[in-house]
């Protein structure tokens, strides 16, 4: 997220106030994450899981990254100037899915909104 890092999200609206548009392509606030940077790191964490076999994982991260990542299990589209699929994680949110490799089925078993 660039300059935003660390900013309380009132100050960042300020100083970086959001374009009518921005492409998918084009980082936040010109040195952060494009979109879909943030959509494929998602999706690399979801494999690097996978390949870690069966078991049971916790997986702490933002918001962001855990939408970016539920996103790409369900085969939608990155977020893409304010448009498309959302999980509203708050804080303390999460979401405990199955995997069933042998038939590439996600189940959601819980979605926990949090804070």
């Amino acid at each position: 997220n660039g300059p935003l890092a660390g900013l309380p999200r009132d100050i960042a609206e300020k100083r970086y106030p959001k374009p009518v548009f921005r492409s998918p392509y084009e980082p936040f606030c010109g040195t952060g994450e494009s979109d879909w940077e943030i959509y494929c790191r998602g999706a690399r964490a979801v494999e690097k899981i996978i390949r870690q076999g069966v078991g049971s994982y916790l997986v702490v991260a933002h918001g962001g990254i855990l939408n970016s990542a539920l996103r790409t299990i369900i085969g939608a589209q990155p977020f893409i100037n304010q448009q498309g699929m959302v999980f509203g994680f708050g804080d303390t949110g999460y979401a405990r899915l199955e995997y069933r490799s042998s038939e590439h089925i996600w189940i959601l078993r819980e979605f926990d909104p949090g804070l």
